[in-house]
């Protein structure tokens, strides 16, 4: 990060948690997205069953990281950018 760049920074998962996004920037509160997925260690049936429901989240989160990673994240304002964490929350 270079001087007067913003601190943009994503925080971790953890099959427990609600997954949350942090992003701040520009010394300014963090913007707080919630991008939920469903258990999938609660999957009910056989070991197949829940393996798929396994490979099912991991895609899912795949794919809203690639929504994440293809958004212009240095031009976007605070209110721009969690309007667009908001709509890949939807997808």
């Amino acid at each position: 990060m270079g001087a007067g760049g913003s601190a943009r920074q994503l925080r971790g998962l953890h099959a427990r948690t609600p997954a949350r996004c942090f992003f701040g920037g520009d010394g300014g509160q963090p913007i707080k997205v919630h991008w939920g997925y469903p258990d999938p260690s609660n999957a009910e049936g056989s070991d197949e069953g829940r393996r798929r429901a396994f490979e099912l989240t991991r895609q899912a989160i795949g794919y809203r990281m690639l929504q994440l990673l293809a958004l212009p994240l240095a031009s976007l304002s605070p209110a721009e950018l969690k309007a667009a964490l908001e709509q890949i929350a939807k997808s």
